[in-house]
């Protein structure tokens, strides 16, 4: 059986490309595994892919996309990249060439918004404490300003962010690191019945 014909077999309904390091010492496909965990329920047909940088997604000559696309002709092919610093102009630039960019700076950005925080806080029956972890994300994000990152950059911001919700709430075993805190811990409480997950939804499948 040819190729091409094998994997309408196996192709998704949707493929989406996104950010994030397919190797290295952090965890691989991050981006992708959240977004997977997120999306799995209500679009179990959908499978996201960690390319790299922004640039490689950019890059409409980048041969691992184009290979995928080709061989996989039956998929609807997404590709979405993070705000960072990009002007309007830039996000314009890329929707002319197919390219959907989030809303905020970074996936971090979603796990870490203040709805987020709350439900982690009921989860913990913790609820009295939501104030106390806000101001902790706060007081990491002025410190990552002061740092010369971007007031929005909550990626920068993160490992304190985890920091302080773990000693605030209590939590022993969220996850080892900020990464495995931010997929394991934070990432089950983006559900549909939050806005964040509506917002992320809007921002990548419309």
């Amino acid at each position: 059986m040819a190729l091409a014909d094998f994997s309408k077999l196996i192709a998704p309904e949707t493929l989406v490309f996104c950010e994030g390091a397919s190797q290295g010492r952090k965890i691989k496909n991050f981006d992708a595994q959240v977004f997977s965990n997120i999306f799995e329920d209500k679009y179990p047909l959908t499978r996201f892919v960690s390319v790299g940088s922004c640039n490689e997604i950019e890059n409409i000559e980048n041969q691992s996309i184009n290979i995928v696309s080709s061989i996989l002709k039956s998929s609807k092919i997404i590709k979405v990249v993070d705000r960072d610093g990009k002007s309007e102009r830039e996000i314009k630039e890329l929707a002319s060439l197919g390219i959907k960019t989030l809303k905020r700076r970074h996936i971090e950005s979603y796990l870490l918004d203040d709805e987020i925080i709350e439900l982690l806080c009921d989860s913990n029956w913790e609820n009295e404490k939501l104030e106390e972890c806000l101001l902790a994300k706060q007081t990491a994000i002025n410190a990552s300003v002061k740092r010369k990152n971007p007031s929005d950059d909550i990626k920068s911001a993160s490992g304190d962010i985890v920091v302080a919700l773990k000693r605030i709430l209590d939590i022993k075993d969220g996850g080892n690191n900020t990464n495995s805190f931010l997929r394991d811990t934070m990432c089950p409480l983006i559900t549909e019945k939050t806005k964040t997950f509506k917002e992320l939804e809007l921002e990548i499948f419309h």
